[in-house]
């Protein structure tokens, strides 16, 4: 084999594999706003953190700032997460289940099957269910129940 040919095509090889990932740019959805005093709420959005970036949404607790300015400081414990979309309309609980699966493409069509009234309010008393019986080691929790 020549190995000229290939200190020839090194230059090649190198500037292919220096070259810049293509982005690609995902317009603003809005912001899921999670209970930040849950910890397993807190497990739950950094494990969707990136892919809801990747489809447009931000992850903020709901005691942040940022939230608190937005929201209102309700004063009481978190009962549900609330999805805030970019031209601000607020999805909370169930709906923002909903909303958040619309985002992506191979689950739209359960987003819109799940919006119709049965599946809905099947899908609200189990969101409710899930929300008071939160998996919280030790209680640390302050849900209402």
């Amino acid at each position: 084999m020549n190995l000229r040919m290939f200190s020839l095509l090194d230059p090649w090889f190198t500037a292919a594999r220096t070259r810049a990932a293509v982005t690609v740019t995902v317009p603003e959805r809005g912001v899921l706003c999670y209970d930040g005093d849950c910890p397993w709420c807190r497990w739950l959005a950094g494990r969707l953190r990136h892919p809801l970036r990747r489809r447009g949404w931000r992850v903020a607790p709901l005691q942040g700032r940022w939230a608190r300015q937005r929201l209102g400081d309700p004063g009481v414990p978190a009962q549900e997460m609330i999805a805030l979309t970019i031209d601000g309309v607020r999805h909370g609980g169930f709906a923002a289940v909903l909303r958040l699966l619309y985002d992506w493409p191979s689950l739209r069509a359960l987003a819109r099957w799940g919006a119709r009234p049965g599946p809905r309010r099947c899908g609200n008393a189990v969101y409710r269910f899930v929300a008071a019986n939160r998996p919280c080691p030790r209680g640390i929790c302050r849900v209402q129940r």
